[in-house]
Order: structure tokens, then sequence, then C-alpha cells
């Protein structure tokens, strides 16, 4: 098995995810899982509809000579309200969809990274980054109320550190 670099593989492969610019799916299948997440929106999905594939109906493939062209900006633009709403959304979806596979600590290394990246004085210089990181922190925070309680987060706590330890 070939290992996973940055960028596309170089041949024909079993991969962890796929990416939903070009990810085809038998309905058969799609509906076995149950679809997609509604609680997902706009980011994230393709990952969480990736690993609920692969548990439930065997490996993903990727396929180096299927060509697929695909125009990510196509509804973008500098709208502010588009840029809130978008970066909202990624950090919402990223805790979200983390917490759902079990993601160690998923809320609070989330959180740490965001807060990070959002005090970052460039960012916090320019309005349009600023918009971004602070969109995505609220995010980010929103997301909190799927996080499993207190006692159930410490209790997966200790038995991933005692997983590591013995």
């Amino acid at each position: 098995k070939q290992k996973l670099a940055h960028g596309w593989p170089t041949s024909d492969q079993e991969v962890p995810v796929l990416t939903g610019a070009a990810l085809l799916v038998r309905k058969m299948e799609f509906d076995k899982i149950g679809g997609f997440d509604p609680r997902i929106f706009l980011y994230h999905e393709d990952d969480d509809l990736s690993l609920r594939l692969r548990s439930q109906c065997g490996p993903l493939m990727f396929i180096r000579d299927v060509k697929v062209i695909h125009n990510p900006n196509h509804l973008q633009g500098n709208d502010i309200a588009l840029t809130r709403h978008q970066h909202w959304h990624f950090g919402h979806s990223f805790v979200y969809a983390s917490i759902k596979h079990g993601r160690f600590m998923a809320f609070e290394k989330a959180l740490l990274r965001a807060t990070r990246r959002t005090l970052n004085l460039p960012r916090i210089i320019d309005h349009q980054r600023r918009v971004e990181r602070f969109s995505y922190l609220l995010g980010v925070i929103s997301a909190y109320r799927y996080c499993p309680s207190p006692m159930l987060r410490l209790r997966n706590w200790v038995n991933s550190l005692a997983e590591r330890l013995w």
C-alpha cells in the first residue's frame, strides 16, 4: 500500500477519505449509511460521508485517471457576510464531525488552534482575515453543545491515556 503525502495520489489506491469535489457513490450505499448528516453544512460533509462509507461499506478508492474540473471560486466573493457565513460553518462543521468520529479532545484542540490563529497579530490587523478568524472561532465555540458530558469526556480521556501507557 502506497503511503499518502500531501496532494493527489500518484496511482489508483485506497484512501482514508475522498474529496466531495468529485465523489461518486452508489445510491444504495449512500442510503445505507443514511446520506448526508443534516448537522453538517457546507464543509466537512465529504469527510463525514467518507468515514461512514469506509466503516460500513468498505474501502474508498482514488482513481487517478478520472479527470474532473472543479471551480472552487465559483460562488465566492469579497462580501463580508458571505465570509462570516463560510468561516463560521467551517469551524462548526469541523468540530461537529471531529466529535462525531471520536477524535480525542476535538473541541479543546480546535478551540485552542482557533484562538491562537485569531490572536495572531497580522490576522487581527487585516480586516478580512480578522472576520475570517473570528467567524471560525465562533463556529468552533457553537459546536460545544455536541461535546459529550464532562464525566464521559474525562472517562474517554483516562481510557485514551491508559491505552497509550500500556
